[in-house]
C-alpha cells in the first residue's frame, strides 16, 4: 500500500470522534513555517484573515419575539459577551440595551447579526486537512507546489492545544452545503447546548465548492489572532512538494533534526493528475 494510502485511512478515537490519525497543514516556507516547526508557534487567526468572504456569513430568516424573548436574549449577550454576571448589573445593562434595540425588524435584524459577529471575532480559528495530496491545496496553500505539508498527529496536536486553554474550545470536520447557516438569535435565551451548538455550526459551514480541502477546524474561544505554544512533538510528519526547492529541503530537515519525524517527497503521478507521496 503507498504512504499517501495509509495516511488518508488511519482512524484514531478523541473526545467522542472519529478522526484521521493525522492532520495536515499546507504552508509556504517563510518565517512563521520556521517558528512552528521550531518552537511550536502555533498561530490562531480570526475569521476576518480568511480568504473566503462567504466563510463563517449566516443568514437571520428573522422572526420578532416576544418581550420575554428579547429580554433573554438580550441577558444571556451581557453575561456570555461582556461578563457582566451579577443579577443587578444585568438588569440595568439588559434595560440600557433594550431601550436602544433598533425600531424595525431589519434593523433588529442587522442588530443581532453585529452581536454575532463580535461575539465570533473573539475566537482563532486553525484550519487542517485531512488530506495531504490534493492538488490545488498544493498550489494554493504550499506555494506552488514549493513549500511543505506539515503532518500532525492528531491526538497529540488536539491535547497539546487543549492544554494552553482556559477557556471555550471545540473542533470538527467543515460541513459544505450550497446554503448559508440559518439561525435564530433567540434560541439562545433558551438552552446553553443551543447557543454553542449555533456557534459552532457558523465556524464550521462553508460553501459547497470548498469540499474538495477536506478541512477540520480547531477554535478556541478568545484567542483570536494570538499564538500559543505547541508541543512540536505533536509534528509527525514532514511532505515537501514537487518544487521543493533542495535549500528548503535541507534547511527543514536540519531543524528537525534529531527528532521523530518521517520525511515524505510529493511526486507527479504517472498518466493522471494526482500527487502520491514517497518516503525520503
Amino acid at each position: 500500500m503507498e504512504p499517501d494510502v495509509i495516511m488518508k485511512t488511519a482512524i484514531v478515537f478523541y473526545g467522542g470522534k472519529y478522526l484521521p490519525k493525522y492532520l495536515y497543514k499546507y504552508r509556504y516556507w517563510n518565517d512563521f513555517t520556521h517558528g512552528l516547526l521550531e518552537t511550536g508557534d502555533f498561530f490562531l487567526p480570526s475569521r476576518k484573515k480568511f480568504n473566503d468572504p462567504f466563510d463563517c456569513d449566516f443568514h437571520i430568516p428573522y422572526e420578532d419575539g416576544s418581550e420575554l424573548e428579547r429580554t433573554a436574549y438580550v441577558v444571556r449577550a451581557m453575561s456570555q459577551d461582556f461578563g457582566i454576571t451579577r443579577p443587578d448589573d444585568l438588569a440595568i445593562e439588559a434595560t440600557v440595551s433594550l431601550n436602544n434595540m433598533p425600531d424595525t425588524r431589519d434593523e433588529r435584524r442587522e442588530h443581532a447579526r453585529a452581536s454575532f459577529f463580535q461575539s465570533m471575532d473573539r475566537y482563532g480559528i486553525y484550519c487542517l486537512s485531512s488530506v495531504c495530496t490534493d492538488i490545488l491545496m498544493w498550489s494554493h496553500y504550499a506555494d506552488y507546489h514549493k513549500g511543505i505539508c506539515i503532518g500532525f498527529d492528531t491526538v497529540k496536536l488536539l491535547e497539546s492545544v487543549e492544554s494552553q486553554l482556559d477557556t471555550k474550545f471545540f473542533m470538527d470536520y467543515i460541513r459544505y452545503s450550497h446554503q448559508a447557516p440559518r439561525i435564530n438569535p433567540y434560541d439562545f435565551a433558551r438552552e446553553e447546548s443551543q447557543y454553542l451548538q449555533e456557534i459552532s455550526l457558523l465556524f464550521l459551514t462553508k460553501y459547497k465548492t470548498w469540499e474538495y480541502e477536506s478541512e477540520f477546524r480547531i477554535c478556541c474561544d478568545g484567542f483570536a489572532d494570538v499564538s500559543i505554544t505547541i508541543d512540536t512533538a505533536c509534528i509527525a510528519e514532514i511532505i515537501f512538494g514537487i518544487n521543493t526547492p533542495d535549500e528548503t529541503i535541507n534547511k527543514v530537515r536540519s531543524i528537525c533534526k534529531g527528532r521523530d519525524i518521517a520525511f515524505y517527497k510529493a511526486e507527479k503521478l504517472e498518466w493522471q493528475y494526482g500527487v502520491k507521496i514517497q518516503p525520503l
